[in-house]
Parts: structure tokens; sequence; C-alpha cells
């Protein structure tokens, strides 16, 4: 009775380790996830700038 404790024990403590160390991952990915839609924010208004910069160059060409 007492091994069956101590498996039952060592395996609940396993369990919280796994848990703890999926949620370090889990906030890592998160704060990645995080950077990537800053960078893909910054992209799109670049993006916006350049094609209105290159219309602006058509555009003065075109005359």
């Amino acid at each position: 009775m007492s091994s069956e404790k101590e498996r039952v024990q060592k395996r609940d403590f396993e369990i919280e380790e796994t848990i703890g160390i999926l949620e370090t991952e889990m906030e890592g990915l998160i704060d990645e996830i995080n950077e990537l839609r800053k960078q893909r924010d910054t992209l799109i208004k670049v993006n916006a700038f350049l094609r209105d910069e290159l219309k602006e160059v058509l555009d003065q060409l075109s005359f």
C-alpha cells in the first residue's frame, strides 16, 4: 500500500514538473508570437509606405 502511494506521489510530482515546463515553454512561445505580431505590423506599415512612394514615382513618370 505504501509503495502504491509513493508511486502515485512520484507520478503526481512528475506531472506537476511537466506542467511547469510546458507553462514556461508556452510563455516563451507567447512572447515570440507577440514579437512576430509587432514585426508583422511594422512590415505592413513599411509596405504601405513603399507602395505610396512607388505610386508617387510612377505618377511623376507618367507626366
